[in-house]
């Protein structure tokens, strides 16, 4: 049964609405009235129908409007960052722990880098045993391009991100790249740059202390790539190793490297999130 204002009439032809159908003014505080008062009541109209409020700001109203002093959700986002892996004295795993609490191991000398991706501390005077190690739970996402992990912890219903990880399969790659080089004559395939044919493989993989893929820290003292570089190594017989960093491939002798991470198969990268990071999943 529809409620009427005093002093509307109602068409006869026209049956009363139920109020949640019924229509008003849908405007923002703050903003142009375009339906409001422009608008003629409809008659019958009592209900306005409103957006649900909710606990977040932000989170009533179709558009929050800036001169009513109205903010989005994302303006009161929380930012994080990843949580670093901890392992004890014996590379026993433990509970991760903010980067910020990472810093003060490392300064304090309690820590050291066990491993750069992802970053990995070994704290060298605690053990499993004597840590309350909470856990965590591993969410995994598979996928036919990639496959996401998420490692969150979980305190009381509530869970909280800890790291984000999306590994990107190089099936379809590889698939494109057999089907490319099938194409070409097979002599091409069977000899060197010299025009020999390739007799036999590589007798080691590892030249001068380093393999293929490996992550090194080149410090070059002069000439054309001077400075410090730091990306993936591909080595050869000679010493003269190609070292890969995002603003290009460098030359340089073995001499001038450093390693940081030998080569377990993947190659790493590290990029923002797309949108805002949230505690929860």
């Amino acid at each position: 049964m529809a409620t009427f204002r005093a002093g509307q009439k109602t068409d006869r032809a026209v049956l009363p609405q139920q109020p949640a159908l019924e229509s008003g003014s849908a405007d923002n505080p703050g903003t142009r009235d375009e339906t409001g008062p422009e608008r003629r009541k409809a008659s019958g109209a009592e209900h306005v129908r409103g957006e649900t409020g909710t606990a977040s700001p932000g989170g009533s109203g179709v558009t929050p409007g800036p001169a009513a002093g109205e903010r989005g959700r994302e303006a009161h986002a929380k930012q994080s960052s990843p949580f670093v892996f901890v392992l004890d004295k014996h590379r026993g795993p433990l509970q991760p722990c903010p980067p910020a609490r990472a810093r003060k191991l490392l300064v304090a000398g309690r820590a050291v880098v066990a491993r750069y991706i992802p970053f990995t501390i070994r704290i060298k005077d605690r053990t499993a045993e004597a840590s309350q190690v909470d856990g965590v739970e591993v969410g995994v996402d598979p996928g036919s391009e990639h496959t996401g992990i998420a490692v969150f912890t979980e305190q009381a219903g509530e869970f909280r991100a800890r790291q984000a990880i999306q590994l990107d399969h190089r099936g379809g790659q590889i698939r494109t790249k057999v089907a490319q080089r099938s194409r070409y004559r097979r002599r091409r395939r069977t000899v060197n740059k010299h025009g020999f044919p390739r007799l036999r493989l590589p007798r080691t993989k590892r030249l001068f202390g380093f393999a293929t893929g490996g992550l090194v820290r080149a410090t070059v003292p002069a000439g054309r790539w001077a400075g410090t570089h730091t990306g993936r190594v591909a080595v050869r017989s000679s010493g003269s190793h190609t070292v890969t960093t995002p603003a290009g491939a460098i030359k340089t002798s073995h001499k001038n490297l450093t390693l940081l991470q030998r080569g377990d198969g993947h190659a790493y990268t590290t990029k923002p999130e797309g949108g805002v990071i949230s505690d929860t999943p």
